[in-house]
């Protein structure tokens, strides 16, 4: 199983085990956050590793997708790591 696959069925568990009540939604909020967080740390690392912008970007970019971030915008993460 691709770990990308992996990751997509954890996270569809994790939402199945929330109530979709007030309460719910903000305890599957506050994991969805934390989530983000543990990939964009995670992304930061991969791209710390790399030397050029154009690399930082496909390290920071390919994480964040491993962890079913769609629509990232590698030109504008270029942008950011050449400043």
């Amino acid at each position: 199983m691709h770990p990308a696959s992996r990751d997509f069925d954890e996270g569809m568990r994790t939402v199945a085990n929330f109530k979709f009540d007030s309460k719910g939604l903000a305890d599957l909020q506050k994991h969805m956050e934390q989530q983000l967080k543990k990939a964009e740390l995670e992304a930061n690392r991969a791209a710390a590793r790399e030397s050029t912008p154009e690399a930082k970007a496909r390290a920071f970019a390919r994480v964040l997708r491993k962890y079913g971030v769609e629509n990232v915008n590698e030109a504008e993460l270029r942008k950011k790591f050449s400043r």
